[in-house]
């Protein structure tokens, strides 16, 4: 997604990838990538990019609006809570930016010149994977790097909208769920309303989270570690958008 705008031959790019959904108890983790090129950088900030979890709702919309419409390119990728509960979440994300710079890479091969991370799991890991591929620009991977850097703060817009997006599809099947978050009381009413009433807890409940111990033991489970056999990769489940 994203709309093509004409950039000079020159013209260096900045690929910011954060993530929304992570830590939630319902639904699907959205990691997201936006290929910021370096000279409307500043205009991304006086508009009001930032953290995401800086803006209302209602803030991210618009921003995220003007985003789409002025980046060459705008990534994303879907980890569904399923997959979540059987595959280290770690090892998803590694994968879901894979997949982030393997799209920008083909796309914009040496104008690509730097990328920027919000750290999640294993830095070391991450940096590994990204030379594999073949990228030899700037890497920078930091927590809080979605206040820090402009290109991962409209990373984190995109996810964050396209999340909320997701949880109110799911609302229309399933009734009002809340952000998704163990630390929500009405996500909680939600899981405890399902059980209570509809004896069933959906699929887009993670089943692994401490959280479905605590309040429907009975759905809680234990994730499975594979000691044996042959790992399946993880490319396998998850596309790029």
């Amino acid at each position: 997604m994203g709309k093509n705008i004409t950039i000079t031959e020159k013209e260096k790019i900045e690929l910011g990838i954060d993530e929304a959904g992570r830590g939630c108890v319902v639904g699907d983790m959205y990691i997201a990538g936006i290929c910021l090129p370096i000279s409307i950088k500043n205009l991304f900030r006086d508009v009001g990019v930032k953290d995401s979890k800086l803006l209302t709702p209602q803030q991210r919309e618009k921003i995220f609006n003007i985003i789409v419409s002025r980046v060459p390119l705008a990534l994303w990728t879907i980890i569904p809570s399923t997959l979540i509960d059987e595959e280290n979440i770690n090892e998803l994300f590694i994968n879901g930016v894979s997949l982030i710079v393997r799209r920008a890479l083909s796309y914009f091969g040496s104008l690509l010149t730097k990328i920027v991370i919000d750290l999640t799991g294993n830095k070391s890991k991450i940096i590994d994977r990204i030379r594999d591929i073949g990228f030899r620009g700037e890497i920078i991977i930091e927590h809080k790097a979605d206040a820090k850097y402009v290109s991962v703060g409209a990373a984190s817009i995109l996810a964050k909208v396209l999340r909320d997006k997701h949880i109110r599809l799911l609302e229309e099947k399933y009734g009002y769920i809340g952000s998704g978050y163990p630390s929500d009381p009405k996500t909680l009413f939600w899981i405890k309303k399902m059980v209570s009433e509809k004896s069933m807890l959906p699929s887009i409940v993670r089943r692994t989270w401490s959280t479905i111990k605590k309040i429907a033991p009975e759905y809680y489970k234990e994730k499975r570690r594979k000691t044996t056999g042959r790992q399946r990769s993880l490319l396998e489940y998850i596309n790029c958008k």
